[in-house]
């Protein structure tokens, strides 16, 4: 079995928290157009949210930081506790 460094160290904190630190309304399946140049920052495809099944194109690197950014936004005003803070006395 290959293993590349750290990803046993991923397996394991995600078998201890990977709901808390991995929550299912923030998964998402990014796929990439043929043309797509990542070392470049050339990236076109789709996203789409794994809970929801919602896809949206995108061309180029700023629209998909702008979705998930989007999503981040959301998922704070929807998800309940997202958005309290500890206060300390």
């Amino acid at each position: 079995m290959l293993v590349r460094a750290g990803v046993m160290a991923d397996a394991e904190r995600d078998a201890r928290g990977a709901h808390a630190a991995l929550p299912r309304e923030r998964a998402f399946v990014l796929q990439l157009t043929a043309d797509s140049d990542p070392p470049r920052a050339h990236l076109a495809g789709r996203l789409v949210h794994i809970e929801s099944g919602d896809a949206t194109r995108f061309d180029d690197l700023e629209q998909l930081l702008g979705l998930l950014g989007r999503d981040a936004a959301l998922h704070a005003r929807t998800t309940p506790g997202a958005n309290d803070t500890e206060e300390t006395a």
